[in-house]
């Protein structure tokens, strides 16, 4: 019997501008869970909304009930916007210590688009100290002269 191994997922393996692309979409919002299949129809990427995609269930609670546009259900299949926000809040060292759902959603989410601006900034830093000065055009051939000709006659001659 051959077991295969799952690759384990990590956030580096997701490119910064697929996960800003998921904050932008699910950031803020500690209370939904987010049909997986619509999140990947909309171009999130795959590998982290399948990670996140669970079945929840309903516990009997107020707070802890779930509830679709057909009432009260059990259990629903999809990702928990604030289970992804902690783990990619987490990914960058970024803490809330708010009490409610939304306001940690809202808080992490703002820490996470601070951190995405500074690396945003950061790596224009570092095109800019790359890019050439606007008036430099670069290696230049020298300016041909009559000397030039007479010199190298000069040499073939000597030769």
């Amino acid at each position: 019997m051959t077991v295969r191994k799952t690759p384990k997922f990590s956030w580096a393996d997701v490119p910064v501008t697929e996960q800003q692309a998921i904050i932008a979409e699910i950031g803020g919002d500690g209370h939904t869970i987010w049909d997986a299949d619509k999140l990947k129809e909309a171009g999130l990427n795959a590998a982290a909304i399948d990670q996140f995609t669970k079945v929840e269930r309903s516990d009997g609670s107020w707070k802890g009930s779930i509830f679709t546009d057909n009432g009260l259900v059990a259990e629903i299949r999809g990702v928990y916007g604030l289970t992804l926000i902690r783990s990619l809040a987490t990914y960058y060292d970024i803490t809330s210590h708010a009490f409610g759902r939304g306001t940690e959603a809202r808080q992490l989410t703002e820490g996470l688009n601070a951190r995405f601006q500074q690396m945003a900034d950061a790596h224009a830093r570092r095109m800019a100290d790359l890019a050439y000065e606007d008036d430099w055009e670069g290696p230049q051939a020298p300016e041909y002269s009559e000397t030039d000709d007479e010199a190298r006659d000069e040499m073939e001659r000597g030769r």
